[in-house]
């Protein structure tokens, strides 16, 4: 039981020392004055790079778009539609060309056309078509590809009613034999060559 005489009254926080009492700790982690300014500048560094990348992005955003005058030009794009059409047309041309003059040199010409479609463009010179270009350009093929050209049989065949070759030529009918001919006759001389001076045509 306690002694009436020793009780301590209660202690009053108000009468207490304030030396013995403990101050809020203002830098808790211990930074100091120079760490704290420290996160104060890097906190105002962040918010600028921020403020910069929002400005960027708009910036970006208004330079993507279309301005009023980046309209499309119409006539510039039927000028080139133009162009395009008639250098197209061009080319089929000369391959064509070439596809003929290959005929005399190739066994098959659509060989030679196929292997130099892709150089029609080499084949037209200021609008026109440039024969001497086609002439080399299958004469360098012949020689890269020897197997593609023509037998020598091939090369001088001639037309079905074109008579008898230079060598065998047939003998040759006058006017005034002629004259004296049923058209039956006249016709299959002119069937056989013979009347291919009277005609003026080479047999």
């Amino acid at each position: 039981m306690t002694d009436p005489g020793t009780q301590t009254d209660p202690i009053d926080p108000l009468e207490t020392d304030p030396v013995d009492q403990p101050e809020p700790d203002a830098d808790p982690a211990g930074l100091g004055d120079a760490g704290k300014q420290a996160i104060d500048r890097m906190k105002v560094l962040v918010k600028e790079a921020k403020a910069r990348a929002r400005a960027a992005e708009d910036a970006l955003a208004a330079a993507s778009k279309p301005k009023p005058d980046d309209k499309p030009d119409a006539d510039a794009i039927r000028k080139a539609a133009h162009e395009e059409a008639l250098a197209e047309t061009l080319g089929d041309r000369a391959l064509d060309k070439l596809e003929v003059r290959a005929a005399k040199l190739f066994a098959d010409p659509d060989d030679a056309r196929a292997m130099l479609a892709g150089r029609a463009a080499e084949f037209v010179d200021d609008g026109k078509i440039d024969t001497d270009a086609i002439d080399d350009a299958l004469q360098d093929l012949l020689k890269r590809k020897p197997h593609l050209g023509a037998k020598p049989e091939q090369r001088f065949q001639g037309s079905a009613d074109g008579g008898a070759r230079k060598g065998s030529r047939p003998d040759q009918l006058t006017r005034d034999a002629l004259k004296k001919m049923s058209p039956d006759a006249i016709v299959k001389a002119k069937a056989d060559g013979r009347l291919a001076d009277i005609m003026g045509v080479d047999s």
